[in-house]
């Protein structure tokens, strides 16, 4: 009672609870536009934390070794020591692959495609430029 007797005093005589409204107005804005810029920023620092992750289990090398990991197709098989790590990271690093998956999203957010069909389906990549008649 006494606390709420002082603050009312104070915010009377030098006005803070307007100053603090108009201030959080500013900090939180209500436009729904300033969604686009939460979602950018929460997409960088899952990207952030993520890239921090992998960089601990990656070993960016192209020196040829011989693959011993649980993937059995693979074993004996000379690979880069870059692939080898990335195998690892996948098959045996606790939440390894969930953080290779999150880091770099689903397969068809990534453009241009590495290959001649785009990922994820069989049917060809567009090609780069406006499609031109030939004939």
């Amino acid at each position: 009672m006494m606390v709420e007797r002082s603050l009312k005093y104070v915010d009377e005589r030098l006005g803070t609870a307007s100053l603090a409204r108009k201030t959080l107005r500013k900090v939180f804005p209500d436009h729904w536009s300033f969604l686009l810029g939460e979602i950018a920023l929460f997409a960088l620092v899952v990207l952030v934390f993520t890239g921090t992750f992998l960089t601990f289990f990656y070993t960016p090398s192209v020196k040829e070794v011989v693959y011993q990991g649980p993937y059995t197709p693979l074993q004996g098989t000379e690979v880069s020591a870059a692939f080898n790590s990335v195998l690892r990271l996948s098959f045996e690093v606790r939440a390894g692959l969930l953080m290779r998956q999150t880091h770099t999203g689903p397969p068809w957010c990534s453009w241009p495609p590495s290959s001649s069909t785009c990922a994820g389906c069989s049917s060809p990549a567009p090609s780069a430029g406006p499609a031109r008649s030939t004939g």
